[in-house]
């Protein structure tokens, strides 16, 4: 081939992997958009403040969350290290206090009864 031509040809399939790998990129967004069912039930559940000792930093609040996001029925987990405390909004027919505390525990760090409780 004539340099000319490999370039063409270069260029031809470096746009058909662009576009196919774009378009599946675009399609997992849309994908795990959330639905208006999912949306609602986000908006319930009760939402607790559970004290932790020795979360100091950004990668100690990512240890925290993680483990505790996985747990069913938990909505949201907000690890905050200055304020030593994880807000968790959760379903409390699917997961219950004590199994988000053992959690947290396993990851090393010190939690304890909630401090308060929102509907």
């Amino acid at each position: 081939m004539r340099r000319g031509n490999l370039t063409k040809w270069t260029l031809v399939v470096t746009t058909g992997i662009v576009v196919v790998f774009g378009g599946m990129r675009v399609w997992l967004v849309a994908a795990e958009a959330p639905t208006a069912e999912t949306t609602h039930a986000k908006t319930q559940g009760t939402t607790i403040q559970i004290p932790v000792k020795g979360m100091t930093c950004g990668m100690c609040e990512l240890g925290v969350e993680k483990p505790v996001a996985e747990l069913p029925g938990v909505m949201s987990v907000d690890a905050q290290a200055g304020k030593e405390q994880v807000v968790v909004t959760y379903d409390p027919a699917r997961v219950s206090v004590e199994k988000l505390i053992q959690a947290i525990n396993k990851t090393g760090f010190l939690a304890s009864e909630p401090v308060s409780k929102q509907q």
